[in-house]
């Protein structure tokens, strides 16, 4: 089973990877559910890099810590749960940043697995509050991505000679 959420950014794919290598700085910015980011081995976008987070889904605290296992730059994060239980259930998380035209599809996943059809159901709302988590941290992103550019963008005009 895999969540997934994808949206245009009006802005290149550099600038969303560079958003996550300052994620320290970024995160509690990114979604109001958002706690807690701390990098714990390393720091910024590198295999094997430790960060932890807490975040709340459906009322309930979540803490986790994941590391990185792949890094395309500007193009692919990929990370996995250091622990050993829940990186059984979410095998894998991944952020993708695909060019088009002016800007950038932002895809983020989320993969799961030892879910049969009594534990979905039983996990429909947490399921329904990762997916509208997502799609939040999506559209989140797109407009502090946006609004940044726009504000690089206006302070360019405001300085450049006539």
């Amino acid at each position: 089973m895999k969540f997934e959420d994808s949206i245009f950014i009006q802005a290149p794919c550099e600038k969303v990877f560079a958003f996550f290598e300052e994620m320290d700085q970024n995160y509690l910015n990114w979604h109001p559910e958002h706690q807690v980011f701390e990098w714990r081995k390393g720091k910024g976008l590198a295999v094997g890099n430790v960060f932890y987070f807490e975040e709340e889904l459906n009322g309930k605290l979540m803490k986790k810590e994941t590391y990185f296992t792949d890094i395309i730059p500007n193009r692919y994060i990929e990370f996995k749960m250091t622990k050993g239980l829940y990186r059984w259930f979410i095998p894998k998380l991944t952020f993708i940043m695909e060019p088009e035209g002016d800007g950038c599809v932002f895809t983020g996943q989320v993969f799961l697995q030892g879910f049969g059809p009594l534990a979905k159901w039983a996990n429909r709302k947490d399921f329904a509050a990762v997916r509208q988590h997502m799609k939040e941290e999506g559209q989140n992103l797109k407009r502090i991505l946006e609004g940044s550019l726009a504000t690089e963008t206006a302070k360019g005009a405001l300085s450049s000679p006539l």
